[in-house]
């Protein structure tokens, strides 16, 4: 039974079926048959426009005979002549397009007027394209997006039933089979978020938001990862990758929202980079060691600094003048003598930490070196030598442990015995102009607080000849505290002896900050001011390095391999920018653990030393500073968001494997220079004295700072010879081949920039002017008439609303009973 009722309500539905068939039948032929009628009125409205077209031809033929024959001052030009009658055909046009019924006809002609011709129908507009032999939907599918100014692969082409029409068949055929069908240009359901297409570069702020809001952030982002992962398949095969709008519109919203993240970053991270060390105060308190102790004149006439040292002589008197008067001054401004309280200080506020360290470091006689036969003759009784022996530059294996001087000096901490870079607490190497010098060497301490043990030591060492022909360097080291900043500056002032007999001065202030993660650096205010960006500025740094590796994950799983990702120059700049934050966290990390640091004190009385800790700390501000850099050089990345912008980047890409070729040729040119400049003045002027001095010197010149009168002082002929060629090959020839190349490289990328807006831009033929004219004035139309129905719509509903509440009313007022039962029921 319950089977035969359902055989009946089946049969019931088909009958209703086919009774809808049948009614929806009889209104397609009347549809079919009022299209007729209406195909009949075009006829006539072609024939009346094809008359108008007629005369406005004969109008225009005329216009031009009488422009050709020779009329004196009314004579116009071929230019003026078009313009006329450009303007009375759009004058005629206007008038014509004001007939109502003339515009309605032409706005509704359909494709069987011509059959030369296919129409296409999107979004309320059509356009026609010629029928051409082998012409398939494929092709026509890209005109008609091109037209429309879509991506083809955002479009498919379908019929009036819906139906996709195959991309092989050709058109003039299928249109043959199906003369009744029609041509639409349907965007797919993905592209049909966007209700208006937009360029993607270039385009105007209003559309980049309007574009921005229309996706949701995660469509947003899948569609980005998707157009992602089809970069890295065409990137794999070497193809040229086709994106639709929307992926394009996705990848530069995730852009756009990365450099957002990316500047907040770098905001956050040189904020941190400022508040661990303010480089006013650091640069105040070294500038003030260095004013007492190497900007303050000695010698008999007070003429000489502490880099005007080139004796031992006047070593001494350094150390008997600035650094004495520096380390113990003996009143103070008005004449009193200096308060207990007082002693131990710089410049007042500058306390000397333990002791201070006289090092020297020599060699020994005759290692490293040896006199050749030809300094010295040799007969039957003796050999006279111009010399007795020789002393070699400072090297590990020359360096000499020997005790020398007076017996009774010979004693530990007097400044005749040796001692190990162990026994010295020192284990970094101190590089200068002429040997790197290890921590070991031959140390006296001094008090910081006497001054006349101060004096009484410096007499001891002068007098017992401390400094000799096997001295290389004599070290000062001392250490100081500012209250005030809350600084430590470690002191180093390197006097080097040269082989030569010279003496080559250097100073170094190294301003530090020995405290790092205590207690008050967790407590209001600075929890809210350092530690919690700081913190931050690493959990960023873990998320960069996250996101990179999501990134490689997603490359290996799409294309197998990571060669696609490390192929990419964005993506090495972004290794090498993790890899030195990381490298930052890490140094910071590892200066908090420092041993020498932990284990400092500042109430030792012996000398500590420092020159570790301020090594640690120097390194880890350089390579921060060397993060803010590359951070600058990523932001390139950003870019191509804005469209001059991104000219400049494509200059800059098209030009790289032309630069990368300049500057090969470059190196090896300033090489050959350098080596010049290093032979012909090398040995009198000082400013080629090395590789490195040779090096600086040239980048200055090209900069157009020299110093022609010094190497004029060495050779006139070489020194003209010399300015010559270099300023004619690396200035007027290699820099301007720089020029040449950025300029090449712009103007390819401008031209290709310029042919692009060429294409996308819409034709301005006096056809197409007519055919934009009839599409706005189309528009207008339409919009007109989908307000007054949206109006009317509203009006019905008001209507039947009113009239639906008017009849509840009505029957609960006849029927009280019945309406209480049906609530009670719905109850």
């Amino acid at each position: 039974m319950a089977v035969r009722r359902e055989i009946r309500e089946v049969e019931k539905q088909l009958e209703a079926a086919q009774q809808e068939f049948t009614s929806v039948s009889e209104k397609l032929r009347r549809t079919a048959q009022q299209r007729l009628n209406i195909e009949e009125e075009l006829m006539a409205s072609n024939m009346r426009l094809k008359q108008l077209l007629g005369e406005l031809k004969e109008q225009k033929d005329r216009a031009a005979e009488q422009a050709l024959a020779p009329s004196g001052e009314n004579e116009l030009t071929l230019a003026e002549l078009n313009r006329k009658v450009e303007t009375s055909l759009m004058r005629v046009l206007e008038e014509r397009f004001n007939d109502e019924a003339f515009t309605a006809a032409i706005s509704e002609q359909s494709a069987l007027s011509s059959t030369d011709k296919v129409r296409v129908e999107f979004e309320g507009d059509e356009a026609f394209w010629s029928l051409r032999d082998n012409y398939t939907f494929e092709m026509l599918l890209h005109d008609a997006a091109r037209y429309w100014d879509i991506s083809p692969s955002d479009g498919v082409l379908n019929d009036e039933r819906g139906a996709i029409w195959p991309n092989d068949a050709y058109v003039a055929l299928e249109l043959q089979r199906h003369s009744s069908a029609c041509i639409q240009l349907k965007l797919k359901p993905l592209a049909n978020r966007l209700e208006e297409e937009s360029e993607l570069f270039g385009a105007d702020d209003e559309e980049e938001r309007a574009g921005d809001d229309e996706l949701d952030m995660y469509d947003f982002m899948r569609t980005a990862e998707a157009a992602e992962d089809t970069l890295l398949i065409a990137q794999l095969k070497g193809l040229p990758s086709e994106l639709t709008n929307v992926q394009k519109l996705a990848l530069r919203k995730k852009l756009k929202r990365e450099m957002y993240y990316f500047i907040a970053f770098v905001v956050l991270f040189i904020y941190v980079l400022y508040s661990r060390r303010t480089v006013r105060d650091a640069y105040q308190l070294q500038q003030s060691i260095s004013t007492v102790f190497t900007e303050e004149n000695f010698g008999a006439y007070n003429e000489k600094v502490f880099l005007d040292i080139a004796t031992p002589e006047e070593m001494f008197e350094w150390m008997y003048g600035p650094l004495l008067d520096g380390l113990y001054p003996l009143t103070l401004y008005n004449g009193l003598p200096v308060p207990d309280e007082l002693k131990g200080y710089v410049m007042i506020y500058n306390k000397v930490i333990g002791k201070i360290r006289l090092r020297q470091l020599r060699v020994r006689e005759g290692e490293g070196c040896a006199l050749l036969a030809t300094t010295g003759v040799t007969d039957s009784s003796r050999t006279d030598l111009y010399v007795d022996s020789c002393y070699p530059s400072y090297s590990f294996d020359a360096r000499s442990n020997a005790s020398y001087g007076p017996a009774y000096l010979q004693v530990p901490g007097t400044g005749f015995t040796y001692s190990s870079a162990e026994e010295n607490k020192l284990s970094d190497d101190i590089m200068g102009e002429v040997a790197t010098y290890d921590g070991s060497g031959f140390v006296r301490d001094l008090d910081n607080r006497n001054r006349t043990a101060y004096l009484q030591a410096l007499g001891e060492l002068r007098s017992n000849l401390w400094v000799d022909r096997q001295t290389r360097a004599v070290i000062v080291s001392l250490n100081l505290y500012n209250g005030n900043y809350n600084y430590y500056c470690v002191s180093q002032y390197l006097l080097e002896y040269s082989a030569g007999g010279t003496i080559i001065p250097s100073a170094t202030n190294n301003v530090i900050s020995r405290d790092i993660f205590t207690s008050e650096y967790f407590q209001y205010p600075d929890l809210v001011s350092k530690a919690i960006p700081e913190a931050i500025t690493y959990a960023c740094a873990l998320l960069f390095l996250g996101g990179f590796l999501r990134r490689l994950y997603r490359a290996r799983r799409v294309t197998g391999t990571f060669r696609v990702v490390l192929r990419d120059m964005w993506s090495l700049l972004d290794i090498i920018f993790i890899s030195v934050l990381l490298v930052t966290i890490g140094l910071r990390l590892n200066y908090y653990a420092m041993e020498e640091r932990q284990n400092f004190d500042p109430f030792l009385e012996d000398y500590q030393e420092m020159s570790k800790i301020a090594s640690a700390y120097s390194l880890t501000f350089v390579l921060e500073s060397s993060t803010v850099f590359i951070c600058v050089v990523k932001s390139l990345k950003f870019f191509s968001l804005q469209k001059d912008l991104k000219l400049l980047q494509m200059t800059l890409g098209q030009a790289v494997k032309d630069l990368l070729v300049f500057v090969a040729m470059t190196v090896i040119l300033f090489v050959g220079f350098v080596v010049m400049g290093l032979n012909i003045f090398g040995m009198q002027a000082p400013s080629y004295s090395t590789i490195v001095n040779t090096l600086g010197t040239l980048f200055l010149i090209l900069l157009g700072e020299f110093d022609y009168a010094e190497m004029n002082a060495v050779s006139r002929l070489w020194a003209i010879i010399f300015f010559i060629i270099f300023v004619l090959f690396m200035f007027f020839v290699v820099l301007n081949i720089f020029l040449a190349i950025l300029n090449d490289a712009y103007t390819v990328v401008h031209t290709q920039h310029i042919w692009e807006e060429l294409e996308r831009r819409k034709p301005s033929s006096l056809l197409e002017k007519f055919e934009i004219r009839r599409n706005m004035w189309r528009e207008r139309r339409n919009m007109a008439r989908i307000n007054k129905l949206k109006h009317e719509k509203a009006k019905e509903e008001k209507r039947k609303k009113e009239e639906q509440k008017h009849k509840g009313k009505e029957e609960k007022r006849k029927n009280p009973s019945q309406s209480m039962e049906r609530l009670r029921f719905a109850s």
